[in-house]
Order: structure tokens, then C-alpha cells, then sequence
């Protein structure tokens, strides 16, 4: 419960600067109520990389330069600002439908990258087919990230597990046997070898290189702000506008909120910035969580939830 606790106010703090970026989500408003902790920040609408996979197919080799174009800079821009993002995949990834930009979401799990904090041993996280050894011995890195969006992208060129395309027996990644005719040049695949070498010091340190060996034009601008400045070396005062600087030495707490309305099936919280939020009762039921497709979410089980209490 308290780690919970932590990494809810973690995302909070983050997402107040990173949703600066034009394609980071941005954080409208946070309530706490009856230990129940609630974002509210922006709806990105369209699909995620492994819904457009599951429906259109695998990608060719021309969509992948242009998720890796695409995605890269947003990297940039959270590296810079010293924050490991630690859960990229398919999944995490979505196609915003106006504009058909990626955006990158579910930052519950980023981690600040100071000095020290890189020295620690962190709480192991991340989804097991896109993580990296260091990150799974709770060392992750800014490469960790890398990896991450390496494996993503050679998972979507074959539709494959990524647990199904490294050979423990050679101990290194087939995924081009598995290509089915799907074309990837020489300077790509080199590419992507190198963002998803297993030993740490061969693999890409940082985007910039990425982009130099990738050597795509680029696209149409975008309105992408200045990157959050690094973390300072000691603890500064919090600023009166919450970041993800001010929140790495001293978690902020939001005090309970009171509700504005009730009624027999809901509640309305007022979050703060003029965001209010209802949250409506859910009859008791059951319903199948899960999927077999991922092994992070298998199996399918059936799960009982049982009818709210009053919201007195």
C-alpha cells in the first residue's frame, strides 16, 4: 500500500512538467479520497501500438523509422530531464488519431535519475519481455529505455514474443528469423541490434547517437518545450508549482478531498484547477482479467469485486 502510495505521487510530480510536451499527456489534476488516489490528465485518443498491431498487422520496415523517429526526441526530452521511463512498450504507445503522432504514457513507473539514485538498488519494475538484465536486477539506466524501445520495435516487425526471439542456447537475439518477408536494410538492423545488446556497455547511451546512425530526415516541426533542467545535487525547497525536481526529496501529499456533491450512486471531488471528478458506484459482479497473449498478464482468472461502501 505505501508503495503504491509513493509511485501514485511519483507519476503526479512527473507528469505536472513532462506533460508539457506535445506528446506526453498532460496532468490537469490529482485527488486523494478514502485512500483511493485519482489522476486527471488528458485523454489521448486512438489506439495503442499493440491494438494497431493486432488489427492492421506487422509493421514494415518504413514504419518503424518513423515510430523510432517519432519517439526518439520524446526520449530526448525525459532524458534530459534525468527521468528513466522503465515501461516501454506496445502498449504504452499511442497513436493519437488527430494528428497520427506518438505519444508516450504511463509514467507510474519512472524513476529520477540522480547520482545516487542510480547507485541504489531500485524496486524491480517494468514488463519482463521488454526488460533489460540491469533494470531487472533494479539498476536501470537511460539505455534501459533504449532497450525497452529496441524490443518494441522488433516485436512489432514479427508479431512474436520477445521471450521467442532471443535464443538462450545462443544467448542472443534471432528476431530476423522471423521476419516472414518483411524487408529490414542493413542500417536499420544494425540499429536495432545495438539498442537491444544484452551486456550494458555495447548497447546505445544516448538518442543523440541513435539519430546520428539512423540518419532519417526529419519531420514536419512539432511544438516540443525546452527539457526539464536536471535535478540539482542537494536538496532545494520545493516550488510552489509541483515538479518531478521538488518531489524526488520530499513526496508532496494532497489532503483528502471533500466532496462537493453526493447522491445515493455517485460523488463529485473537486481536484483542484477548476477539474471536478465523479466517481459513480459499480454494482457487484465478476468479470475475466488477464490476457495469454503477454506473459506479464497472464493467466486469465476471474475476479469478484464487491459492492462500494457509502461514500460517507
Amino acid at each position: 500500500m505505501q508503495k503504491a502510495q509513493e509511485l501514485f505521487e511519483q507519476e503526479d510530480v512527473r507528469l505536472a512538467d513532462l506533460g508539457k510536451h506535445s506528446q506526453i499527456p498532460e496532468l490537469f489534476a490529482h485527488c486523494d479520497q478514502d485512500g483511493r488516489q485519482y489522476l486527471v490528465q488528458e485523454f489521448i485518443d486512438g489506439d495503442n501500438l499493440l491494438q494497431e498491431l493486432n488489427r492492421a498487422g506487422r509493421f514494415s520496415e518504413a514504419k518503424i523509422k518513423d515510430l523510432l523517429l517519432d519517439l526518439l526526441p520524446v526520449l530526448q526530452f525525459i532524458h534530459a530531464g534525468q527521468v528513466i521511463h522503465r515501461d516501454i512498450k506496445p502498449e504504452n504507445i499511442i497513436r493519437r488519431r488527430s494528428d497520427g503522432r506518438l505519444v508516450l504514457v504511463d509514467f507510474g513507473a519512472a524513476k529520477v535519475a540522480t547520482k545516487t539514485a542510480l547507485q541504489k538498488t531500485a524496486t524491480t519494475i517494468g514488463s519482463p519481455e521488454y526488460t533489460p538484465p540491469e533494470q531487472a536486477k533494479g539498476k536501470p539506466v537511460f539505455a534501459s529505455d533504449i532497450y525497452a524501445l529496441g524490443v518494441t520495435s522488433i516485436y512489432l516487425l514479427t508479431q512474436i514474443s520477445p521471450f521467442d526471439l532471443f535464443s538462450d542456447s545462443e544467448f542472443q537475439w534471432v528476431w530476423r528469423q522471423f521476419l516472414n518477408g518483411i524487408v529490414v536494410n542493413d542500417q536499420l538492423g544494425r540499429v536495432l541490434d545495438k539498442m537491444i545488446e544484452q551486456a550494458l556497455g555495447k548497447r546505445y547511451q544516448k538518442v543523440e547517437d541513435i539519430l546520428q546512425d539512423l540518419d532519417l530526415p526529419k519531420k514536419s516541426p512539432i511544438s516540443v518545450p525546452v527539457s526539464p533542467q536536471p535535478v540539482p545535487s542537494v536538496a532545494t525547497p520545493p516550488a510552489t508549482k509541483p515538479s518531478f525536481l521538488s518531489g524526488l526529496f520530499s513526496q508532496p501529499t494532497q489532503p483528502p478531498r471533500t466532496p462537493v456533491s453526493t447522491s445515493s450512486n455517485s460523488v463529485t471531488l473537486e481536484c483542484g484547477n477548476g477539474v471536478k471528478l465523479e466517481l459513480v458506484k459499480v454494482a457487484a459482479g465478476s468479470f475475466n482479467k488477464g490476457s495469454n497473449e503477454h506473459s506479464d498478464e497472464k493467466p486469465i482468472h476471474r475476479v469478484n469485486s464487491q459492492q462500494y461502501r457509502d461514500w460517507e
